[in-house]
């Protein structure tokens, strides 16, 4: 099991979380500019296939949109949220 955290992917995945949900609360405002994003990594995103830290990027990429989907979630749909 901590062999599978240890690599990089997994490390993408994680330090991504904290990052998306801080500049998620920094731009709460921009929604629109957050939907976008999450649309662009809905259909695939941008992984740089050609540099040596692919595994790590697309971690990090799949780390971003997991937890945008989450907070988007919780903005729009949760408690004090546009629709809740």
């Amino acid at each position: 099991m901590l062999e599978s955290i240890k690599s990089p992917a997994w490390k993408g995945f994680l330090i991504a979380i904290p990052f998306t949900v801080l500049a998620t609360v920094m731009l709460y405002k921009l929604l629109a500019v957050l939907l976008i994003i999450w649309a662009a990594l809905t259909m695939g995103g941008i992984i740089p296939w050609w540099t040596k830290r692919m595994r790590f990027s697309f971690g990090f990429q799949w780390g971003v949109w997991f937890s945008l989907t989450i907070c988007l979630s919780v903005i729009i749909w949760g408690p004090w949220g546009i629709y809740g």
